[in-house]
């Protein structure tokens, strides 16, 4: 990814704002797998695309990382491409889809190395099922072997042979872990594991108290700190609840149809999940599902969009409202102290009684002092003239968004069955009606 900023930057300028503007970019490019995974996950294939969108916008983990100038979800979009590009080898038993997923893999390892749990498991999977049933099984993973080796000896070899044993021994994944014996970095990995799956309000870790001046601030901190850190509420306020609701009806239609995919996706979350934090050299406390897990979470909320037409109305009405929740805490707020004014010695109130001291909450100050020893212009310094557009354009978007949700939470057309055939709700109906739709359900089935 910073080659691929490089050589737009090298034509845009070298400039901060543009930095921004295009890691933002690249970060976007996540809905195109996700949108295939989401298609995977709906009963029989047939999930509304365009309701994937405000699941991701609404979403304060992937708002606040699309706007983080870095390189994790730019690796989560080769991670995801790869789940899927496996997933369809698997399937229709094509090596093509599976040299694809292993290649998209690699790339996302070269990218950023919260991708390496993802590629192992699937890597485990691979040699354990799917490979003995290939006919051509040596000449595929040879092939599979030369395109890895390809894709990651563009970084490895170039940092090998420059920086020697320093390519591993400098991460934090290293000399971190190296501080501790054996047994301190089980129980460090157990504690993080933890720590990323319990809200830190519930362990008091890291509470900022009400006070004085003190009321927005604090509750823009622990929501950030709840959407980023934790896992259950990286999937949004209601995402966890959510979830258990959609495996639980997927467990049925699997009993039904023997899917070989049952027990695939546990294995896949349990294994990233304890794989993902047990690769972080540091401990902390506040939970670090916002380092490795992110392709995880994602992965999550493509399951939430592609089930969402087949729910009942009450389940999309929650699932709504849980957007709604996570938009105006996680997002609006969190957004709204970011485009206060904040000076070298003092905060200026904003709006809505929010305080110098609700301001200061949080790492402002440590975020301040990197900005100006770098003499970096942000992007939103040059748009805060035309603050009003902005957030009139991001309102519009919202209210939009939310309006289509809510159209199809509302639809009256229930999910469709396994036999393919569509089930109209009970609702009061003239005869010639009932007729029509009898037999439009005859031509389908």
């Amino acid at each position: 990814m910073n080659v691929l900023c490089g050589h737009f930057m090298g034509v845009a300028g070298r400039n901060y704002a543009v930095y921004q503007l295009i890691s933002t970019l690249m970060s976007l490019l996540i809905y195109f797998p996700a949108s295939l995974l989401a298609k995977h996950f709906s009963r029989n294939r047939r999930a509304n695309l365009c309701v994937l969108v405000p699941f991701l916008m609404f979403n304060p983990m992937v708002v606040q990382n699309v706007t983080y100038s870095w390189t994790k979800l730019l690796a989560a979009f080769y991670v995801l491409a790869g789940v899927y590009f496996y997933l369809r080898g698997w399937h229709e038993n094509k090596h093509s889809w599976t040299l694809m997923a292993f290649t998209s893999l690699s790339a996302g390892i070269v990218t950023h190395y919260s991708a390496g749990p993802y590629t192992l498991f699937l890597a485990i999977h691979y040699l354990l099922v799917v490979l003995p049933s290939r006919k051509a099984r040596w000449a595929e993973l040879s092939a599979i072997g030369l395109v890895a080796l390809f894709v990651l000896g563009t970084w490895f070899g170039y940092s090998i042979s420059s920086y020697g044993r320093g390519t591993v021994t400098s991460t934090t994944s290293y000399f971190e872990a190296a501080e501790f014996t054996a047994g301190q970095n089980v129980a460090k990995i157990a504690a993080n594991i933890g720590d990323s799956v319990v809200p830190h309000l519930i362990r008091g870790v890291g509470v900022q108290g009400f006070g004085p001046g003190l009321f927005w601030g604090p509750i823009r901190d622990a929501a950030f700190k709840l959407y980023q850190f934790n896992l259950l509420f990286g999937l949004g306020s209601l995402g966890s609840i959510l979830l258990v609701f959609g495996l639980l009806s997927m467990r049925k239609e699997s009993r039904r149809e023997r899917s070989p995919e049952r027990a695939f996706w546990p294995l896949f979350a349990f294994f990233c999940l304890v794989v993902g934090i047990a690769v972080q050299g540091e401990r902390y406390d506040l939970g670090l599902t916002h380092i490795t897990l992110q392709p995880l979470v994602l992965i999550g909320i493509t399951f939430l969009a592609g089930r969402f037409g087949d729910w009942p109305i009450g389940v999309r009405w929650l699932a709504w409202s849980g957007l709604v929740i996570d938009l105006l805490f996680g997002i609006a707020l969190h957004f709204g102290f970011q485009c206060l004014t904040f000076g070298a010695h003092r905060a200026i109130p904003g709006r809505w009684g929010i305080t110098s001291r609700d301001l200061l909450v949080g790492s402002v100050w440590a975020n301040w002092e990197l900005k100006q020893k770098q003499g970096l212009i942000y992007l939103g310094d040059f748009l805060l003239p035309y603050a009003w557009a902005v957030e009139s354009l991001a309102f519009g978007v919202s209210v939009a968004a939310l309006a289509f949700l809510a159209r199809q939470a509302s639809n009256r057309l229930a999910a469709v069955d396994g036999s393919g055939q569509a089930a109209w709700k009970a609702e009061p109906q003239s005869p010639g009606v009932r007729k029509i739709r009898s037999r439009k359900r005859s031509r389908r089935t």
